[in-house]
């Protein structure tokens, strides 16, 4: 049985975080043997959920920003756990994963699951550097593949398209609707907008806020729920209360029952600045919710417009707020398109075809 060897930053909650988490589950199946490497000891809630699953975790915590001594704790690990394969899973992990294999024969893959938002030139270079010494660069969107070209120099025949994928069991709900919406103080009649994430600028949930609060004040009708944490949540609260949102708006945290407030919402919503075809919106989809977002979501190759979901044309509040009342204007066309959206993740976003397509990506480089 070959041994893979997994790099990531952190495995704290993230969309990153769940599908190295459902690939390393399932890879016995493929006759690997995986091997996590942390560089960081931000572990929770992923680190115990592998060590549940017999699978063996590292932690190498970093002592400065960029800890060049991790790279090498790194290649130590690696030699004496005796890995074949080693595979960075973000674009922060990929600079420790070249540097551990200067001088060394194993194959590596690098990953880019978004597009930076912010680099300073010193870090554009290195990363630069790790991406064109990369044998094979994994993506999840085809617009990562553009930005890799013209960014980077990257060789286009280095890059493989690997789509996340989703458990559709996992997504099942398991608590009423009735509960949930009585848990986060919600009408059964009302109309409820939902999104969840990391509470960061990059997901411009403060975008989302100003566009719910304009739908609400036309409509007198709707709620939202921000389900998550992050730095900008204090903020966020306070943008609620100064448009006079608080009794509208929810901001229940992180919840380990998702996919029951997924069922019990009306439409999910992504207003990120840029992003990496986040597990949020296609588990949104699984549940049967219909979407809309930005057009920096990374779903471009996911969303077939007004069939599946829907892509907004620009990032402008008000252009929300238009689409969310048309949406939510039709019950029975909201009805259909999440219908056709969970067909969708069915056929062509399923974690067992994440799992193959990465397996056969690792033969295919151990050959």
């Amino acid at each position: 049985m070959k041994r893979v060897g997994l790099i990531i930053g952190q495995l704290s909650w993230g969309g990153a975080e769940r599908q190295l988490y459902e690939l390393a589950i399932r890879l016995h199946r493929e006759n690997f043997k995986p091997f996590i490497y942390c560089l960081s000891e931000d572990v929770f809630p992923y680190s115990s959920m592998l060590i549940d699953s017999g699978i063996e975790v590292r932690v190498i915590p970093r002592k400065s920003h960029f800890d060049i001594g991790r790279a090498w704790r790194l290649r130590s690990w690696l030699n004496r756990d005796c890995i074949d394969i080693a595979h960075s899973w973000l674009i922060d992990d990929d600079a420790y994963n070249a540097l551990a294999h200067v001088f060394h024969r194993r194959p590596w893959i690098a990953s880019m699951r978004s597009r930076p938002t912010e680099r300073d030139p010193i870090r554009k270079r290195i990363d630069r550097w790790a991406l064109r010494s990369a044998p094979l660069i994994i993506v999840n969107e085809r617009q990562v593949i553009d930005y890799l070209m013209r960014e980077y120099g990257c060789d286009r025949a280095r890059i493989r398209l690997i789509p996340n994928g989703i458990d559709l069991q996992r997504l099942m709900p398991v608590q009423s609707l009735d509960n949930v919406r009585s848990d986060l103080q919600t009408p059964m009649k009302e109309p409820v907008v939902i999104m969840a994430g990391r509470l960061e600028p990059v997901k411009r949930v403060e975008l989302l806020i100003e566009a719910f609060s304009g739908f609400r004040r036309k409509n007198h009708a709707g709620y939202l729920w921000v389900v998550g944490n992050g730095s900008q949540k204090e903020r966020l609260q306070a943008v609620s209360t100064e448009a006079r949102m608080d009794e509208y708006i929810r901001f229940p945290g992180n919840r380990d029952d998702l996919p029951d407030l997924l069922h019990a919402a009306d439409l999910f919503v992504l207003t990120s600045e840029t992003e990496g075809l986040p597990n949020v919106v296609l588990e949104a989809m699984g549940c049967g919710l219909p979407v809309l977002v930005s057009p920096g979501s990374g779903c471009g190759d996911l969303i077939q417009q007004g069939q599946n979901g829907w892509l907004a044309s620009d990032s402008d509040p008000r252009t929300f707020e238009r689409m969310i009342e048309s949406i939510l204007s039709s019950p029975e066309e909201c009805h259909q398109i999440g219908c056709q959206a969970r067909k969708t993740i069915q056929e062509s976003y399923s974690v067992d075809l994440m799992v193959s397509r990465m397996a056969q990506t690792y033969r295919g480089l151990l050959c």
